[in-house]
This record gives C-alpha cells, sequence and structure tokens, in this order.
C-alpha cells in the first residue's frame, strides 16, 4: 500500500493559485483593509494553513504507519521467536534421546564385561582353591610316607643292630633267616605302602591334567603358551599309559 506523503509541489500549486486567482481573497469573506490592501498576504496565510494542514496530515499518517508497522514488527518478532523456540526443543529433545540411547549401550556393555570379568574372577579362585586341595592333600601324602620312612629305617636299623648281637650266639642261622624274613616283609610293606601312595599321586595328577585339559579346551585364550599345554597333554598321555 503506498503511503501519501506532503510534496513541496502541492505548496507551490497553492501559492500559485493564490497569486493568479482574483477569487481568492473574495472567498475569504475577510474585510479587512489592510488585507485587501496586502492580497500578498492573504495568499501567504493560505499557503502558510495549508502547509501545516499537510504537515498535520503527514505526521497523523506517518504515525499510524509507524503503530501498523510496529506491531506487524512485534507479531512477525513473535512468531520468529515461537517457531526458533519450538524448533530449539525438538532438537533438545532429540539430542536428549539419542545421548540417552548411546549412554544405556555403553552402560549395558560395561555392565556385560564387568559380569564377564567376574565370573573369570571367580572361576580363577575356584580353580586356584582346588589346586591348593589337591596340593595340600599331596604334601600330607608325603610327609606321611616321610614318617613311615623314618619308622622303616629305624626298624631296620634296629633289626640289623639285633641281627649283629645275634650273629655272635648260637643262634647266629636262625638270627640270620628271621632278619631276612623281616626284611622281606618289611620291603613288601614298603613296596605296597609306595605303591599305594604313588597311585593316589598318579590319580591326582591325572585328574588334574585332564581338568587343566578341559579348562584350556573350554578358554583356547587364557594365559598358558601352546608349550605348556602340549606338555600337560603328553604328561597326561604318559601317565594313562603306564
Amino acid at each position: 500500500m503506498r503511503e501519501p506523503f506532503c510534496s513541496p509541489s502541492i505548496t507551490t500549486k497553492v501559492e500559485a493559485s493564490s497569486l493568479t486567482s482574483p477569487q481568492t481573497t473574495t472567498g475569504c469573506h475577510r474585510t479587512d483593509p489592510e488585507t485587501m490592501l496586502v492580497p500578498g498576504h492573504h495568499a501567504r496565510e493560505l499557503v502558510v494553513l495549508g502547509t501545516e494542514r499537510l504537515c498535520t496530515g503527514c505526521k497523523k499518517q506517518l504515525a499510524a504507519r509507524s503503530t501498523s508497522l510496529r506491531a506487524e514488527h512485534a507479531v512477525t518478532i513473535a512468531a520468529a521467536t515461537t517457531t526458533l523456540q519450538q524448533a530449539h526443543e525438538k532438537a533438545l529433545t532429540a539430542n536428549t534421546a539419542t545421548l540417552r540411547l548411546e549412554h544405556y549401550i555403553k552402560e549395558q556393555a560395561l555392565t556385560t564385561e564387568l559380569m564377564t570379568l567376574r565370573a573369570k574372577h571367580e572361576a580363577s579362585l575356584q580353580h586356584a582353591r582346588v589346586l591348593h586341595t589337591r596340593s595340600e592333600g599331596l604334601r600330607r601324602d608325603l610327609y606321611t610316607l616321610a614318617k613311615f620312612n623314618d619308622r622303616l629305617q629305624t626298624t631296620i636299623a634296629a633289626l640289623t643292630a639285633e641281627a649283629a648281637t645275634i650273629q655272635t650266639g648260637a643262634n647266629a642261622a636262625r638270627a640270620t633267616a628271621y632278619y631276612q624274613l623281616v626284611m622281606v616283609e618289611v620291603a613288601a610293606s614298603r613296596s605296597k605302602r609306595i605303591r599305594k601312595v604313588t597311585a593316589k599321586i598318579t590319580d591326582e595328577t591325572i585328574r588334574r591334567l585332564q581338568a587343566d585339559g578341559r579348562e584350556d579346551a573350554q578358554n583356547p585364550d587364557d594365559d598358558d603358551t601352546g608349550q605348556q599345554k602340549n606338555g600337560r597333554h603328553l604328561a597326561l598321555n604318559q601317565l594313562q599309559t603306564t
């Protein structure tokens, strides 16, 4: 919409018409002798009056247009602000949802990894407990075997001393036979005891090697090297063969 404005040509036209038209002074019904004597003064008053009216109209139109533009500007700013706020809220909601999803995925992955590590730790502790129990059993067996060996050596020494004493007398042959019989019984008892302890140690070793073999099959990526695994496998085969 094109706004009206004050044009300088209007003032010029009014002034020219006032100066050239003889009806201007007669149409105002003024009988002032000074005015009648100075027609140009009346024309100037008309020009000033027309200019003031035009300026007043222009000011009113400018004020109305300014008010309208301010209102339109405020509406435009409010609409733009609302649109930007909605877009910002949507983007913030989308980013928040994405971050929450990523955080949930990472948390689940870390939880799974921690559970796996905990299970491996518990398995390692259980295996260590089993090995400790086996080692304690073997240590007790070795201690028992050592005590039996000490008693056997003491018995042999006593029998040897007794045989030496008996040999000096008349019953040397009987003492020798008795000594030989006792030595045979002691050797048989010692051999039986040694075989029993050896069989027990061998069984424990076979069970441990079999358990290690099963663990190697279940956990191919553990810290043991291939040479250690092959050594355990060969030892197990030899023990089972013998």
